[in-house]
């Protein structure tokens, strides 16, 4: 009886042991692809992060941009209008007073 066990037992052992490696080959392979898809995952988020932080910083330099082309125009603005308003102020003195005139030319 003994000696009929035997045999059976191995082949039982071996065909259990062959399905346990088939199954952890298996398993290996799911965890594989679970970890490359959560990586694949990971990369297109960090993708999508860094895109969204070089559209932030290309908005940011175009709103620096736009203020110092408007901080500019403000300027020169102010500095003609400066001008003008000296320009005739001076017109007026000139006019209202000729004594200026000769001050200034000495």
């Amino acid at each position: 009886l003994s000696d009929n066990i035997a045999p059976r037992s191995a082949v039982l052992n071996v065909s259990v042991g062959t399905g346990l490696v088939g199954e952890m080959s298996k398993f290996s392979g799911v965890m594989e692809t679970m970890v490359g898809e959560k990586m694949t995952a990971s990369v297109s988020e960090l993708t999508r992060t860094l895109d969204k932080t070089v559209a932030d910083a290309r908005l940011i330099t175009t709103q620096i941009d736009e203020t110092a082309k408007s901080a500019s125009r403000d300027l020169n603005t102010t500095v003609g209008a400066s001008v003008e308003l000296g320009y005739d102020a001076l017109k007026k003195i000139d006019r209202y007073v000729p004594e200026v005139q000769d001050l200034i030319s000495d």
